[in-house]
């Protein structure tokens, strides 16, 4: 039915809620970040709220040890992010099953639909 039969294999888009989903894959949104991060800290050195490394109170131990599992923390998620960047996401459709579960009900095998 399809005008070129080559089409019959292509990858079935991402769908959630009638929009594909890579429409709103930004692939420069660290370049994006980095640049809100250091307006924000240009903002808070204007308005003299950011503190220096030399008017940092000092923390007991145990803040300085919370303080640096925090750090850690947040890094170890920037980086669990930007490896799963190229992984792809499992959407489910508005009556909560998934797309492999739809196409199973209607009768086709998703691993051939589905294909990578």
């Amino acid at each position: 039915m399809l005008e070129n039969p080559e089409w019959k294999y292509d990858v079935v888009p991402e769908i959630y809620q009638g929009k594909n989903i890579a429409d709103f894959i930004d692939p420069e949104i660290e370049a994006k970040l980095k640049a809100l991060e250091e307006e924000e800290e240009a903002l808070l050195a204007e308005e003299g709220l950011k503190m220096d490394d030399d008017e940092m109170p000092e923390l007991t131990e145990e803040q300085a040890t919370a303080y640096k599992d925090y750090k850690n923390k947040v890094d170890e998620i920037r980086v669990k992010s930007r490896l799963n960047v190229n992984n792809r996401t499992v959407l489910k459709t508005q009556d909560g099953k998934g797309l492999k579960a739809k196409l199973e009900e209607m009768g086709k095998n998703p691993a051939v639909v589905l294909q990578k």
